[in-house]
């Protein structure tokens, strides 16, 4: 397929398309209507590689065409430079703009629930990696531990209710595009315990869950479980870290030995010392 030839030009801002993408700055918009924004080239592009679907695409002058690939095919909009700046989240909009499909994603534990329950049951050769955070509010931190975790090989991202829009466009910007690259689900505490069991009753594979605590006796390198098992790692908040109800759930609590004096690290910091020491095991 080929780009789209059909280029109209929009000078309202009561259009209908403008209306929409203004609309998908809100996280009930983006829910009820199941699109998001992507703002700028790398974003589209990124989407695009993943088979993302892009409906509408908004450019500031035909030059901008040059900024996405070919093969995009999508209705496109030409927008003076007033209306560009009314559907950007950012104060210096980007030459093209975005509407895009929400993508659909497989849960991989729940896959791999399943396939331990048919009749054919193989047998695991190699670890996988699970993230949980709770209540990650920061969209910075939250793109940024998207793009850290999946680049450490993690398969699935749980995000608990409280923790912020996954398309939230800083978060996306932040991701840098990474947020497409596998599954994000947002899953309270309870469905993640209640998930956890179905796990544990499958009995032919069961799952080492560890959290984060700066407390813990246990530093991260001590983290000892079977190759058998597969490890969910939960991380908290910000500022407060892990809840007591999320502690309870874990099997081994670990923490990051500083030195110097040093009393804590960030969220993002902590997280990719202890998935890359995961990955380098």
């Amino acid at each position: 397929m080929t780009m789209a030839l059909d280029i109209q030009t929009i000078v309202s801002k009561e259009n209908q398309y403008i209306k929409l993408a203004r609309y998908l700055h809100q996280k009930r918009g983006r829910e009820e209507k199941n699109l998001f924004l992507l703002e700028g080239k790398t974003l589209v592009e990124e989407a695009h590689k993943k088979d993302i679907k892009i409906p509408f695409l908004f450019i500031r002058d035909l030059e901008s065409l040059k900024e996405i690939p070919r093969q995009i095919n999508t209705q496109v909009f030409e927008l003076p430079e007033d209306l560009m700046a009314r559907i950007a989240t950012t104060e210096n909009p980007p030459p093209v703009i975005a509407i895009a499909e929400m993508p659909k994603f497989e849960d991989p534990l729940e896959q791999q629930q399943l396939s331990l329950l048919s009749e054919t049951i193989e047998v695991k050769k190699t670890t996988n990696t699970y993230l949980y955070c709770e209540n990650i509010t920061d969209p910075g931190n939250l793109g940024s531990i998207i793009r850290t975790a999946f680049a450490a090989g993690v398969k699935s991202i749980y995000l608990s209710p409280g923790s912020v829009d996954v398309f939230n466009t800083k978060v996306l910007r932040a991701s840098v595009g990474t947020a497409f690259y596998g599954p994000i689900k947002y899953l309270g505490l309870e469905e993640l315990k209640a998930k956890i069991q179905n796990e544990t009753k499958a009995k032919a594979m069961s799952l080492e869950i560890v959290g984060t605590c700066p407390r813990s006796d246990k530093a991260y390198q001590d983290l000892q479980f079977s190759p058998f098992k597969d490890v969910l790692i939960l991380i908290g908040n910000e500022t407060r870290g892990l809840s007591d109800q999320a502690k309870e759930l874990c099997t081994q609590l670990i923490s990051i030995p500083l030195e110097n004096g040093v009393e804590s690290l960030n969220i993002l910091a902590a997280t990719s010392v202890i998935l890359f020491g995961l990955k380098a095991r």
